[in-house]
């Protein structure tokens, strides 16, 4: 689900877990310019910090909800998966 430009930008691969959750992978960057301040990174990052009850929502409206009252990942230690 999603428009051909995201898909086309953004890769995925599934996860081994139990929760069957598919993880964006965050591309390797050089610069901070077109790198670190790009949408493919910062699109997967984003994607990989929501929970997965939003990631698995059935309707686009009902994720647009979620994601609007969704106040970010829960940890701030700045050294787990959430906070890199």
């Amino acid at each position: 689900m999603g428009p051909t430009l995201l898909h086309e930008n953004i890769t995925t691969k599934e996860s081994n877990q139990r929760d069957r959750s598919v993880r964006a992978v965050q591309p390797n960057v050089r610069t901070i310019k077109y790198g670190l301040n790009s949408f493919m990174y910062n699109g997967a990052k984003i994607w990989n910090s929501l929970p997965i009850n939003i990631k698995c929502t059935a309707t686009c409206k009902h994720f647009k909800y979620l994601t609007c009252n969704w106040d970010g990942p829960e940890c701030a230690c700045g050294a787990c998966i959430l906070c890199v």
